[in-house]
Parts: structure tokens; C-alpha cells; sequence
């Protein structure tokens, strides 16, 4: 979870496309602060949860009101509707308005 702000949006993708192989099936993407707000120090836990137990449904949530992406991030999925998927695995990545940042990866059983 980041900041909610556009500067916090375009430095998690950034991070995202530096971590991942471009030539291989691209990652999706989705953000969920529209579903929960800002839930202070229980936000990263709860982006946990949440996460764990759509990819336990087989599915990527929907990013509320997402319409198009910049240009630079087209070799992304953003998910703008729930989509099915057989991932098990998924990236909660966490950036703090002071600066602080850290990132999980989560297999889900």
C-alpha cells in the first residue's frame, strides 16, 4: 500500500517494472486502497489479508475507478475488474509517507 497519491501510484509501478522479467507474462496489478481507505498502522496487514484471501477465491480484486494507465507502465496488467487467476503467489509492497518502504511475498497455500 502507498500513499494513495499519484507520485505514491507511479513510484510503486516503477518499483513493480524494475523487479519483473519484461519478457515474461506480465504481472497484474491491483490496488486496494479504494476498498479499505487509509487504515493507518493496520494497513499493511490488512492488504495482507485481503490479498491472501482473493488469491484463496482464484482472484485478482478490481482496481476501483481505474480507467487507462500512463504509457510508460502499458506492459502491466492493471486489473480493472475482478479477473480469475491460478497465481498463488502475490507482492504487497508498502510505502510510507516518511519515506520508509518495504515489500513481502506471499504464497498462498
Amino acid at each position: 500500500h502507498g500513499s494513495g497519491t499519484v507520485k505514491g501510484d507511479r513510484s510503486e509501478l516503477h518499483s513493480i517494472m524494475a523487479v519483473t522479467n519484461p519478457h515474461s507474462e506480465p504481472p497484474r496489478v491491483s490496488a486496494l486502497k479504494a476498498y479499505t481507505a487509509h487504515l493507518g498502522a493496520a494497513s499493511d496487514l490488512a492488504e495482507i489479508i485481503f490479498c491472501t484471501q482473493a488469491l484463496t477465491q482464484h482472484l485478482v480484486p478490481g482496481t476501483l475507478n481505474f480507467q487507462d494507465a500512463d504509457a510508460e507502465f502499458a506492459r502491466l496488467v492493471i486489473a480493472a475488474h475482478h479477473q480469475r487467476t491460478d497465481k498463488r503467489l502475490f507482492l504487497s509492497t508498502s510505502y510510507g509517507l516518511l519515506g520508509q518502504s518495504s515489500s513481502v511475498v506471499v504464497r498462498v497455500p
